[in-house]
């Protein structure tokens, strides 16, 4: 029983601190672009690839790797994972990418 109210906690912060982050970046006038990195476009091109292929994992997995490769500053990676942390229910990686996001927009 704690468990499950543990996650589902866990679930609402992660949703509030995703949602609080968009709005801050509407507000903030944040432009959407991927990463500046040579080396990191690619990786992210390939999450890209991967995501039309429905293969969300490895969609996942290079949207870190490109996010990671462009020194956690990736916007549009930092939401692709956390929308793809959703949908496969991987909140570690919600949580993540939502707290890099909130602290991107905030500079």
């Amino acid at each position: 029983m704690v468990a499950l109210f543990r996650l589902l906690h866990m679930r609402y912060f992660v949703m509030i601190v995703f949602l609080l982050s968009l709005t801050l970046r509407s507000f903030a006038q944040v432009p959407a672009q991927g990463p500046s990195d040579k080396k990191a476009q690619k990786t992210y091109q390939q999450g890209l690839e991967s995501l039309q292929q429905h293969d969300a994992g490895v969609s996942l997995w290079y949207f870190q790797k490109a996010d990671k490769e462009d020194g956690g500053k990736c916007l549009t990676c930092q939401e692709q994972m956390i929308q793809l942390g959703l949908s496969t229910s991987n909140w570690k990686v919600v949580e993540n990418g939502a707290s890099e996001l909130a602290l991107e927009i905030q500079e």
